[in-house]
């Protein structure tokens, strides 16, 4: 199992660790360090992080999943869980769960099936919806409901998480693609959290955990039916 504190670069990204993407736009001096960044990527350039940590903004963000996402296959299912627009966001949730799979490591990988689920049992993929409650912290937003909180804590370099770091504004929370990457990224660090103390675990359960039901609650039973629903969709 592979902790936050490893560094890694991502194959779909364009700057080395310690860097970052700003588009030219963002950016007034563009001191090219890669000449062979990627062609899709040259509008702009890589600018330094003062710490040297991984830090992912959401230029770059979307430039990945417009470019990348589309030549991805497999899960998660094409069953829309009797929502008209229930399969909106397969792409978007293949492609954030690859990424986060494929720099984070867990044992096992996140299933997409199981983060579709999941959306479909926390905001029935209504990727505007937003809780009303007066902390903005304890708000949740968007398809995945990440909470207020949990944003702040993806982009703190003091805090719980140790790397591999996602900035994004409140502007960016409802948005889809925005709101998947940070939901997947900020799951499978509460999973890995939970396996140190529970060798044993499994996604449901970590999940269970993390929203203080027990394993039988209704609402977890409920996540784990579509989530079955969805992988005996081909059977």
């Amino acid at each position: 199992m592979m902790s936050d504190s490893v560094q890694k670069k991502h194959l779909w990204r364009a700057c080395p660790i310690g860097e970052h993407w700003r588009d030219a736009s963002n950016v007034k001096e563009h001191h090219r360090k890669n000449r062979r960044i990627r062609a899709h990527f040259r509008k702009g350039s890589c600018v330094a992080n003062p710490t040297k940590k991984d830090q992912f903004f959401p230029e770059e963000m979307q430039a990945i999943s417009k470019r990348e996402f589309k030549k991805l296959k497999g899960a998660p299912s094409p069953d829309n869980l009797g929502v008209k627009n229930g399969n909106t966001y397969d792409e978007l949730i293949r492609g954030w769960t690859k990424y986060w799979n494929d720099l984070l490591k867990p044992k096992p990988p996140l299933d997409p099936n199981l983060v579709k689920a999941l959306i479909r049992t926390e905001s029935t993929f209504r990727e505007g919806v937003e809780t009303k409650v007066k902390n903005r912290d304890n708000r949740a937003y968007g398809l995945m409901q990440v909470l207020g909180i949990s944003f702040k804590i993806m982009q703190d370099e003091k805090g719980e998480i140790k790397d591999h770091y996602l900035n994004l504004t409140s502007k960016d929370y409802k948005d889809p693609s925005m709101n998947i990457a940070a939901g997947v990224r900020w799951f499978i660090h509460k999973y890995l959290l939970h396996k140190k103390n529970h060798p044993k675990a499994d996604w449901i359960d970590a999940i269970a955990k993390y929203k203080k039901y027990p394993r039988k609650h209704q609402k977890i039973v409920e996540l784990e039916n579509f989530y079955n629903r969805l992988k005996d969709y081909e059977k």
